[in-house]
């Protein structure tokens, strides 16, 4: 059985660094706008880890629908006068997963520009829980791709070249 153990968003929409316990039964409840779909969304978005798959929620409130990438890295505030909370950005979604064979984190790092670019970065840790994952650097900032990709590789994670390589290992480990 392959269970869904931990989630921790560094950087994505209002989430600065938290870990949220998950287990085989799950319920998130919350008033509007406190954040129930953007965790979903963030869990999807690894998962899915192709952007023409996912599809992230409407925000509450939000007339133009549709939420994107960059909005979550960059923290769209969808008012006028202040449109993000963050210029370029970089975010952190890690899922914890237990197995019979093992427990393994799947991630993704995202940078986010504010010329509308993205780059996503995907990779597999086996037997790293994600609150022992290093994200942040010494003044409390998330680590840009390169400098992670260091650090988890040196750990025995895999990061990949590609999202297609991510999804087959990762779908591979899940048994799919």
């Amino acid at each position: 059985m392959i269970t869904l153990t931990q989630i921790r968003l560094v950087n994505w929409h209002f989430f600065e660094d938290i870990t949220i316990p998950i287990g085989n039964l799950s319920l998130f409840a919350g008033d509007n706008g406190s954040g129930k779909s953007t965790i979903v969304d963030a869990i999807q978005f690894v998962m899915a880890s192709d952007l023409r798959k996912a599809r992230f929620n409407s925000a509450a409130g939000d007339k133009r629908g549709g939420r994107d990438l960059a909005g979550y890295v960059r923290c769209k505030l969808g008012s006028e006068s202040t449109e993000y909370l963050r210029g370029d950005a970089v975010a952190h979604v890690l899922l914890e997963f237990s197995t019979d064979a093992g427990n393994f984190t799947a991630g993704a790092c995202v940078e986010a520009f504010r010329d509308s670019r993205t780059n996503d970065h995907f990779w597999l840790a086996p037997g790293i829980p994600v609150d022992q994952v290093e994200i942040q650097t010494a003044d409390g900032k998330p680590l840009v791709w390169r400098q992670f990709q260091d650090i988890i590789n040196s750990r025995g994670a895999t990061s990949y070249e590609s999202a297609n390589a991510f999804r087959r290992d990762f779908t591979a480990r899940l048994g799919v």
